[in-house]
């Protein structure tokens, strides 16, 4: 059976704060599913974070397949795109790469940067 993403990313995060010296700053997940999934997802985890976390949503990355194009999408937390989620998918058959790199400070996430390798 596959779980529900969302489920998952909520079960996941209920174990990690229930764990002596926790320190993960964020989950990342990987999908399979459409880019409107993904961006519902994306909304929905800052939805989630800004009522596990004071107010406050963290943001972080969705990294997700199915589509077989480059896609590169933010999704802010209202006018705040420090707090976003980014949707990233590579497209199909290796063609390129995405680099992701996620930026800490104080175990605090602070930056998504987000940049695409071509193979040809």
């Amino acid at each position: 059976k596959i779980a529900d993403v969302k489920e998952t990313y909520a079960e996941i995060s209920d174990k990690l704060n229930n764990m002596p010296n926790n320190n993960v700053s964020c989950i990342v997940p990987l999908t399979h599913q459409s880019l409107q999934g993904d961006l519902g997802l994306a909304k929905w985890m800052l939805e989630f974070q800004t009522q596990r976390n004071n107010g406050k949503p963290i943001g972080g990355v969705v990294l997700g397949g199915h589509e077989h194009v480059k896609i590169h999408e933010c999704v802010p937390a209202g006018d705040n795109y420090k707090q976003s989620v980014q949707v990233v998918k590579s497209g199909m058959n290796a063609q390129r790469a995405a680099i992701v790199d996620l930026q800490f400070q104080n175990n605090t996430l602070e930056n998504v940067n987000v940049t695409f390798e071509e193979f040809q």
